[in-house]
């Protein structure tokens, strides 16, 4: 069911801009779970937060979050320096206009 809603997503958005990231995927809970969990509390009577999930859940998610914030980072620095270019194009124009005025 999920691989079906991945592939129609996939037609709709293109593929890619969809992925499935897999979270506790493994056999059986850890008894030392990941130490980026260890502050999570569990809900009673369930096994302690990230208990399940595998090493490849953790760099999976891991390397989602790096290309996501890299991608929004990327977007905002351009914009910045697309205003920041266009800043400088007038104060040049600007400048050439007050020399040719003492001419």
């Amino acid at each position: 069911r999920a691989q079906q809603a991945l592939h129609e997503l996939g037609r709709a958005l293109g593929p890619a801009a969809c992925h499935m990231l897999p979270v506790n995927s493994a056999p059986g809970p850890s008894p030392t779970p990941h130490a980026e969990w260890a502050s999570v509390p569990a809900p009673p009577g369930a096994p302690a937060a990230g208990a399940l999930m595998s090493e490849s859940d953790v760099a999976g998610i891991a390397g989602f979050a790096r290309t996501q914030l890299c991608r929004a980072v990327i977007h905002q620095l351009q914009g910045r320096l697309q205003a920041l270019e266009t800043l400088v194009k007038e104060k040049r124009q600007g400048l050439k206009n007050s020399f040719r005025s003492w001419i």
